[in-house]
């Protein structure tokens, strides 16, 4: 077997073994029934990870109420507290490339305060700049496209294009 095969399975298998390891973490949290710092830490972790294909209904239901619980257990940190759980990315080019950065999350958690608590856990992840908790945001996102799908409904990319007068 080449170098570079066996280099793709060894990253495919850590990946798998990560997702086990986070899905396992958060299974044994959430059976304390106390929401706390690893509570978040643990459900960004688990569901930052790829999607599962061709979920039902209901398994989608459900990890969109816990993904949701999850963004709303934000809601009892501020972000000085949320910042030691998941560093920003230091990444200060976000002016040059019109993108979010350090100084823009910076920026967005001056506005709140950084010892108020969080107003609004998804807003403030959409505003926030980690890997993890993006990670976590898209999958809630394409979470909630599925459900659209699923109950007939186009995407919300769709919809947003057609209100503003694009045509599909």
């Amino acid at each position: 077997m080449n170098k570079k095969r066996t280099d793709v399975i060894i990253r495919m298998d850590t990946t798998s073994f990560k997702q086990r390891l986070w899905e396992r973490a958060f299974s044994k949290n959430l059976m304390k029934k106390k929401i706390d710092k690893q509570f978040v830490f643990y459900g960004i972790k688990r569901f930052g990870f790829r999607r599962e294909k061709n979920d039902r209904s209901e398994n989608l239901q459900a990890k969109f109420l816990m993904m949701d619980t999850i963004t709303s257990a934000i809601e009892r940190f501020t972000p000085r507290e949320f910042m030691q759980i998941f560093p920003i990315k230091k990444d200060f080019e976000g002016h040059k490339y019109e993108c979010k950065d350090y100084f823009s999350t910076m920026e967005h958690i001056e506005k709140i305060g950084i010892d108020n608590l969080i107003p609004n856990g998804f807003e403030f992840l959409s505003e926030y700049w980690n890997d993890d908790t993006h990670r976590f945001l898209m999958n809630m996102l394409n979470v909630m496209n599925d459900i659209r799908y699923q109950q007939g409904k186009v995407s919300m990319l769709e919809e947003f294009l057609s209100n503003e007068g694009f045509e599909l």
